[in-house]
C-alpha cells in the first residue's frame, strides 16, 4: 500500500506543479474542481454516506466550485468569493473550526458519528482549501510572479 501511495505521489506532484506554474487560472481552477470531487467523494464515503449520497454530496460540492470559479472569471470580472460576504463568512468558520473546534475535540477525545454533521464539516474543510489552491496560482503574470 505504501509503495502504491509513493508511486502515485511520484506521477502527481511534477504534475501538479506544472498545472500550478504552467496553466492559465480559470484552467487551473478547472482541475482543481476535479480535485475537489475526487476529494469530496472520499469525505462522503468516510462520512459513512450511501452510495448515491456520496456521489450527490460530490456532486453539490463539484457544483458549487464550479459556480464561483466561473463567477469569478466571468465577464465582466466580479469580486473574487474572498472578497464577499459569503467568503468571509466560510474561511471565519474555517479559521475558527481549525483554531478553536479541532483542538477542543482533540482534546477531549471526541469522535463525530453523524454523517450530516461531517457532511457539513467536509464542506467547511474543502471548500476553503480549493478555493486558497486556485488562488495561491492567482497572479497577473501566473504563479511565477510570486517567486521573483
Amino acid at each position: 500500500m505504501l509503495k502504491q501511495r509513493i508511486l502515485t505521489a511520484a506521477v502527481l506532484l511534477p504534475l501538479f506543479l506544472a498545472g500550478l506554474f504552467y496553466l492559465p487560472n480559470l484552467y487551473w481552477g478547472l482541475l482543481m474542481v476535479a480535485g475537489l470531487v475526487v476529494a469530496s467523494a472520499e469525505w462522503g464515503r468516510l462520512a459513512g454516506l450511501a452510495s448515491k449520497a456520496g456521489k450527490a454530496y460530490a456532486a453539490a460540492l463539484g457544483a458549487v466550485a464550479l459556480a464561483l470559479l466561473l463567477l469569478e472569471h466571468g465577464e465582466p470580472p466580479r469580486q473574487s468569493f474572498l472578497q464577499s460576504i459569503p467568503g468571509r463568512v466560510l474561511y471565519g468558520l474555517d479559521a475558527l473550526f481549525w483554531v478553536v473546534i479541532v483542538p477542543a475535540w482533540l482534546y477531549m477525545r471526541r469522535t463525530v458519528r453523524s454523517p450530516v454533521l461531517l457532511g457539513m464539516l467536509g464542506v467547511l474543510v474543502l471548500l476553503p482549501f480549493w478555493h486558497a489552491l486556485v488562488w495561491l496560482q492567482l497572479t497577473p503574470e501566473g504563479c511565477w510572479q510570486s517567486w521573483g
